[in-house]
């Protein structure tokens, strides 16, 4: 079975990468451009890419989200830029969001049962086994409870 593909951040150098990778399984690829000026459209080149069959602009939920991304709280960008890719999935038939970028990985998690509804594939953990992994001291204790020292 073919796959209809979005990556959501194509901006990164490494969603030129997954292109290549998954191109081969893929009936129709499609990037998200995240708006972030002038920038943004150079980083994309991955959207130029011949096996990209469609591109879009998304506000863009790069900003400052270290400090954001890892709380439940909603950035201010976070439900617009959301709203936008279900968009997208549901115009292009989309089945697999592959994203490339650690901050888009973090707002998709808290998002992957709206997407799951919808039988959208996103390859992520949940935001809460996700923030389990990113908090290193908590990791450590765990480890140490199994007898890992």
């Amino acid at each position: 079975m073919k796959i209809n593909l979005l990556i959501p951040d194509a901006e990164s150098p490494m969603s030129y990468y997954v292109i290549l990778g998954m191109k081969d399984l893929c009936r129709k690829i499609v990037t998200a451009i995240p708006d972030v000026g002038i920038s943004s459209r150079v980083q994309a080149f991955s959207s130029c890419s011949r096996y990209v069959h469609k591109r879009y602009r998304v506000v863009s939920i790069e900003d400052g989200w270290m400090g954001r991304a890892l709380d439940k709280e909603k950035r201010k960008n976070e439900e617009i830029f959301i709203n936008e890719i279900i968009d997208i999935c549901k115009r292009e038939k989309i089945n697999v969001i592959y994203p490339s970028r650690n901050y888009t990985l973090f707002f998709l998690s808290k998002h992957v049962n709206r997407f799951n509804d919808m039988n959208i594939t996103i390859p992520i953990e949940k935001h809460s086994v996700l923030m389990n992994v990113i908090n290193k001291y908590e990791i450590i204790m765990q480890a140490k409870k199994v007898g890992i020292d």
